[in-house]
């Protein structure tokens, strides 16, 4: 009973609500659409909050805190690249192109479901480690890198020309998303907590009201890539509601054995658990042209993404609760 009370806590949220409110608008085919220039100045606010904030919480943490902590979240986003990739090719049968793309979008990580995640503890007044931020910019790259090289090798008619190899690492490196995440940190970092209270009022008290507008758009979004699920198959179905289980179980294992809070763990385990849906198209979409969109959208934002943040996040706290315990 008590994680349907977690998972009730969870759907009554304006955030959450205002999300089911934009996938019901699409399913209904309403005209219900935030302006392009309006959605792409939530997404700049939100991850430059979010790197800014985590960089003023980062500044009170010694270096030797933060690097066992990195270093697993770079280990775990690199196998969750690998072993999705392997899922992919032999259970799901998909082709050695969609695997890549797919196992791309599961090795990264998703923003939102992240800020989703950090809303849900807050709400819940749940301590988690400032530099848990520092991790999400970290654990972005590495499974984009992992699918690159899968689909270098398994591919035969993968070629790639020599002058176009700075472009892809380029965008993959300097993408918005870790520029501002990245960038809003080190700021964080330098001006410190008297810095924040200078500009919190600007990027503490908007941002959930900013969040539920962002989540608006992108609940029209997975509300119109929900109607591609029969072209993705049932095994592809599966694996977008499986594969959050699994990884987001073993970042929360992890999470415990590394002895983060409990809070630090459930963030963890919601990383494991989320797939990117902002850095790794963009990357595919370069490295990759031929993989389907339909098939990488559909998955890691039509699926995985509401069932992360309407089951999965407080299924992961009570996971991440039950280890802690007996840790």
């Amino acid at each position: 009973m008590e994680f349907l009370d977690l998972v009730q806590t969870s759907l009554v949220t304006p955030v959450i609500l205002t999300f089911i409110l934009g996938v019901i608008a699409a399913l209904l085919k309403s005209d219900l659409k935030l302006p392009d220039q309006i959605y792409q100045g939530l997404t700049l606010y939100l991850l430059f909050a979010i790197g800014l904030k985590g960089g003023a919480k980062i500044s009170g943490f010694a270096f030797e805190e933060m690097i066992i902590p990195v270093i697993a979240g770079l280990i775990l986003s690199t196998l969750i690249a690998a072993w999705s990739y392997l899922i992919l090719r032999k259970a799901v049968r998909m082709s050695v192109i969609n695997s890549a793309a797919i196992c791309a979008h599961y090795g990264s990580v998703s923003a939102l479901t992240f800020i989703t995640g950090q809303t849900f503890l807050d709400y819940k007044g749940i301590h988690y480690e400032g530099f848990m931020t520092g991790l999400l910019s970290l654990m972005e790259i590495p499974g984009i890198l992992v699918a690159i090289y899968l689909y270098r090798q398994n591919d035969p008619d993968s070629h790639l020309e020599e002058g176009t190899k700075p472009s892809i690492w380029h965008e993959i490196l300097t993408s918005k998303a870790n520029l501002l995440l990245i960038g809003g940190m080190i700021i964080g970092v330098i001006c410190q907590k008297k810095g924040w209270e200078k500009v919190g009022p600007l990027f503490d008290t908007p941002f959930h009201g900013m969040l539920c507008l962002f989540l608006l758009q992108l609940g029209v979004m997975t509300g119109e890539h929900l109607r591609t699920v029969r072209q993705a198959g049932w095994r592809l179905v599966l694996f977008a509601t499986l594969m959050p289980l699994l990884n987001g179980f073993i970042g929360i294992f992890t999470g415990a054995m590394i002895n983060l809070s409990l809070g630090g763990t459930t963030l963890l385990g919601i990383l494991c658990a989320s797939a990117s849906y902002i850095a790794a198209p963009a990357a595919i979409q370069l490295v990759i042209p031929k993989a389907n969109p339909s098939f990488y959208l559909t998955t890691s934002l039509g699926l995985t993404f509401p069932f992360n943040i309407i089951i999965g996040i407080p299924l992961y706290f009570e996971m991440a609760r039950a280890i802690c315990r007996n840790n």
